[in-house]
């Protein structure tokens, strides 16, 4: 019925055009009484009404794909290739709506993949929470017995205090994560010595350094100044230190270097010990993820990939070398 009525709309409109053209050419003879005029007047308004009509239906028919452009972005189909380098309207409007296709399909491809991260990081913080809670409860369930000597009350409640700190360990680097991904975390970078900041972090693992015997050697101006959050950058150290005392052998040594070229400052934290495997340098900061050399040793994966997220919104890069032995890993902030 739409297209009956539109039908009729249109060569309704034609019609009137075709009557007032056939009044115009009696109107021009009755005026002038000359066959020629008339004649010249009625083909110059033929030839204008021929011109409209096919400029009319050229744009209805440009209209008509533009509107099932329109459909097919609806039902996701792929659209048809305007033509560039063309200024007319309908070219304009149809590469306006190919953009607009692209940009459906990306944030529709970014939602697809924002969520997936959210299914894994939910099955991830799932799985790292159940070692510690179901440590809780046996323990809870030992203590509960009736037969549970103090001697295991007592070594039950020891181990309690470990796993409670363990998982407050894993709340708080949690929360973390979730303020460095979703950039709530506003770094304060002030220029002040990068020295100090390194020398704090060694300070704070003097004594798990000093439990293995450990030689952490540091080689730095003393007017190295960089711009950073000294918190925060503080962090990324310390997590690099950890585990390079972690992973030490006993009676090893460790080695920080800072240095200046002529686009960076690097900080080189490098050790002996039992390193990474071949193949594994893209893998060893991605959440959670522990190498394969690791696998007997505390730990949960996050340091590593929270080091790299705060480097990242100091504007800086790092780089993972293996050694023999050992690994060395490279920060790189610009100056």
């Amino acid at each position: 019925m739409n297209k009956i009525n539109g039908w009729l709309k249109n060569y309704g409109i034609m019609g009137a055009r075709c009557l007032l053209a056939v009044m115009i050419v009696v109107f021009v003879y009755l005026q002038t009484e000359a066959i020629w005029v008339s004649l010249v007047v009625g083909g110059l308004l033929l030839l204008y009404l021929v011109l409209t009509f096919i400029e009319r239906h050229k744009y209805e028919r440009m209209i008509g794909n533009l509107s099932q452009a329109i459909q097919d972005i609806f039902e996701e189909r792929p659209l048809e290739i305007y033509p560039q380098g063309t200024d007319d309207l309908v070219s304009k409007v149809g590469h306006q709506l190919q953009r607009l296709e692209e940009t459906i399909i990306n944030t529709k491809e970014t939602a697809r993949t924002d969520k997936e991260n959210i299914q894994q990081l939910i099955t991830d913080i799932a799985h790292q929470l159940r070692t510690p809670l179901g440590a809780i409860e046996g323990y809870l369930e030992i203590l509960k017995h009736p037969t549970t000597s103090d001697l295991e009350k007592s070594q039950a409640i020891e181990a309690l205090a470990v796993s409670q700190q363990k998982l407050a360990f894993l709340v708080e680097s949690f929360i973390k994560m979730s303020r460095l991904e979703s950039r709530l975390i506003q770094l304060k970078k002030e220029p002040v010595s990068l020295k100090e900041t390194v020398l704090t972090a060694v300070f704070q693992l003097h004594k798990q350094a000093e439990s293995k015997g450990l030689h952490i050697e540091l080689k730095a101006e003393d007017n190295l100044v960089v711009p950073h959050d000294r918190n925060w950058l503080g962090e990324a150290i310390y997590n690099l230190l950890d585990n390079s005392i972690k992973y030490s052998h006993e009676h090893g040594k460790i080695r920080i270097e800072l240095t200046e070229t002529d686009l960076f400052t690097q900080i080189i934290i490098q050790d002996e010990g039992i390193g990474i495997q071949k193949g594994e340098e893209p893998l060893i900061f991605q959440r959670f993820y522990r190498g394969k050399t690791v696998s007997t040793q505390a730990g949960f994966g996050i340091g590593l990939y929270l080091t790299r997220e705060i480097v990242n919104q100091h504007e800086g890069l790092m780089k993972v070398t293996r050694e023999e032995p050992g690994l060395r890993v490279t920060v790189y902030l610009p100056k």
